[in-house]
């Protein structure tokens, strides 16, 4: 009997936990960007964003070594904290990028100064909003 009730509790606590609104304002909340009435924006546009990685990532030497070359899209997620800050990076498509290149990608937004971001609302309220990033990383074959 008391297996019975124990198991009946467990799934009246699960459905409830089911049923609630995906979209609730819980401070560890990560919105997607077409889940916020205002998504998190870089301060100067896309532009200004792409201007910013170029200018600051430090592609490994050895890449330029390669006599094939590189074309790539390195796949960076990462999230918007209420604050601006940037938080959670990591790269998506791990297995197709070098991890000193990796290493590069993710320490752009590292260092990226909270001030340069606005982040999201919903609802009036700051939320944290996950973003996705891709980095085109061309290199010319070596002659």
């Amino acid at each position: 009997m008391k297996t019975t009730i124990f198991t009946f509790i467990g799934l009246i606590s699960f459905l409830f936990a089911a049923a609630q609104d995906s979209t609730a304002s819980d401070s560890s909340d990560v919105y997607k960007f077409y889940h916020v009435q205002q998504r998190a924006t870089y301060k100067g546009g896309d532009a200004a964003l792409d201007k910013y990685i170029s200018k600051h990532i430090k592609v490994p030497e050895r890449m330029w070594e390669l006599k094939k070359g590189f074309d790539k899209t390195v796949m960076v997620d990462f999230v918007i904290e209420k604050n601006g800050c940037v938080s959670n990076i990591k790269v998506r498509n791990k297995s197709a990028i070098p991890y000193d290149l990796q290493l590069a990608c993710i320490q752009v937004f590292e260092e990226m100064s909270c001030k340069k971001w606005k982040p999201a609302k919903q609802r009036g309220k700051l939320v944290r909003m996950a973003f996705i990033k891709p980095i085109h990383v061309q290199i010319p074959p070596k002659e």
